[in-house]
């Protein structure tokens, strides 16, 4: 068995359930990329893939496996992975459309990493428009 750990840090551990999947759509396929990467390196036939959570309170941190499907799900695990890279394609799919460009306006985030993801840099917009991207 091999199990493939995305570290998170944050101030309450998270379901790696909830990150991924809102209202039976998937929203991130960070964990389900992971396994397929995996299973294409013949890395094992038993592929575990979820977070290790690194919260404030201590006695929350601990393994948070990737487990579909959620309470709400009717479909098993392996079909609900199977859904998820059939999404990646298709995002794929756009991606190579263009749907995605020219990127939306830029975020900010007020996470105390404004310096590190360039929200704090005095010229960001003269730089994204540089480069393509809306104000």
């Amino acid at each position: 068995r091999l199990r493939v750990i995305d570290y998170k840090t944050a101030a309450a551990a998270e379901d790696p359930r909830k990150a991924h999947r809102v209202s039976g759509a998937w929203i991130d396929l960070q964990l389900p990329l992971y396994r397929y990467l995996a299973e294409q390196r013949g890395w094992g036939e038993r592929i575990e893939v979820g977070y290790v959570c690194l919260p404030k309170a201590l006695a929350d941190t601990g393994w948070k496996p990737a487990v579909w499907p959620g309470s709400r799900d009717k479909v098993s695990h392996e079909a609900l992975h199977a859904e998820a890279l059939d999404k990646a394609r298709e995002v794929a799919r756009a991606m190579r459309r263009g749907v995605f460009w020219p990127p939306g306006g830029l975020p900010r985030y007020a996470d105390g990493f404004e310096l590190l993801g360039g929200d704090a840099w005095s010229r960001r917009e003269e730089w994204a428009a540089e480069a393509g991207a809306a104000p």
